[in-house]
């Protein structure tokens, strides 16, 4: 079956007004009255961007495809074939990072992981105005990808970025599949061993990052997939409370029996060992480093 994301240079999980702004740059491009070409082959790639659009363009549509397309197995590709991509609405795209430079910065970070992840980004900020808030999209397009091909494990993400980033697509591609058949289940260390023995080559490149932050996120993650609540001890709730510390937001668990009493944003508020796990996702889903995760 088609690819109308592929066709339209999206992700599969991307917003309706990103699909709309990538129909209109490639629109813009290819009608033949304006393409500076082979008309033939102008009307024959509108066809196909106008099927796509009319498809994942319309929800009720699109809801259907998607469920076609995930019973065919469809495979995502990380890079896009179209080697046009990267010259499309370069006038105007010059002209607003003459006055944007964060723009370009968002644009050559994104072309490393996909050149269509890219002319998104370069899309939607062209058909939305948004430049003020570049920087912020550019993470969202970033965090969306990482997503959608590896899984919302930040660890397993950061192996799965470093691998295309090094152009290491092969190795990315086993990370992509190992993801789709565990899921949340997928431990990082056992895909690194993984990896070490399918790509010895790769042994000396796949090395964690052992930030704070990330640690932060790996707890996050094992908290909000964890089913029965139940998976955090005294060990982790330590770790929590000093990282929150870190990143100066107000946070104190004292534990008693049966029973956690929790300090966070002024309020003192008295949580069940059981509902511990769920309070803590609660709290913080709202906060930058773990809106998007």
């Amino acid at each position: 079956m088609k690819d109308y994301y592929s066709i339209l240079h999206v992700l599969p999980s991307a917003e309706i007004d990103v699909i709309k702004a990538a129909y209109k740059a490639l629109a813009r491009k290819y009608h033949p009255d304006t393409f500076n070409g082979d008309k033939a082959y102008a009307g024959k790639r509108m066809q196909e961007i106008n099927d796509a659009f009319g498809v994942i363009g319309d929800p009720d549509k699109r809801k259907k495809y998607d469920a076609e397309r995930k019973a065919a197995n469809q495979e995502d590709e990380f890079t896009s074939n179209d080697n046009d991509v990267d010259t499309r609405l370069e006038e105007d795209w010059l002209v607003a990072c003459k006055y944007c430079p964060e723009a370009t910065e968002g644009y050559n970070h994104l072309n490393k992981l996909s050149r269509s992840l890219a002319f998104a980004f370069k899309s939607y900020l062209l058909d939305s105005k948004q430049f003020s808030e570049c920087q912020t999209i550019r993470d969202k397009f970033r965090t969306e990808f990482l997503n959608n091909y590896f899984g919302s494990n930040p660890a397993v993400q950061e192996i799965g970025e470093k691998l295309v980033l090094a152009g290491e697509l092969k190795a990315a591609k086993s990370v992509n599949r190992a993801v789709k058949v565990m899921g949340g289940t997928l431990d990082v260390n056992n895909a690194i061993k993984s990896l070490h023995a399918d790509y010895p080559h790769l042994k000396d490149k796949l090395k964690l990052d052992t930030s704070e932050i990330l640690k932060l996120q790996l707890l996050f993650c094992q908290i909000r997939d964890n089913k029965n609540n139940l998976l955090v001890y005294e060990d982790s709730i330590s770790l929590c409370e000093k990282l929150l510390k870190s990143l100066n937001i107000p946070f104190e668990v004292n534990s008693f029996w049966g029973y956690f009493r929790i300090t966070y944003q002024g309020s003192a508020r008295r949580v069940s060992n059981r509902n511990m796990c769920r309070w803590i996702v609660n709290a913080l889903g709202s906060h930058p480093h773990f809106r998007d995760i």
